[in-house]
């Protein structure tokens, strides 16, 4: 099952939905006003990774930069 971002039109909290692909068309609800008003966000994929990398995925031989927030 796909995972959407959402955006809140009222209070602008943006959350997560795990949705079944039955579901997909189905209007969200806000998780913290309620509100109908919400818009889908384009978000990123998650990607695997193995041993020899860090949480970013960049390989434990090469600096981050740190600017991806994995603290290393």
């Amino acid at each position: 099952m796909p995972v959407f971002e959402y955006k809140c039109e009222e209070c602008e909290k943006i959350f997560d939905v795990l949705v079944k692909t039955s579901d997909r068309d189905q209007g969200q609800k806000c998780p913290h006003c309620q509100s109908e008003k919400v818009k889908k966000l384009f978000s990123t994929f998650g990607i695997g990774r193995n041993s020899t990398s860090r949480p970013c995925g960049v390989p434990n031989t090469t600096p981050c930069g740190g600017g991806c927030g994995c603290g290393m």
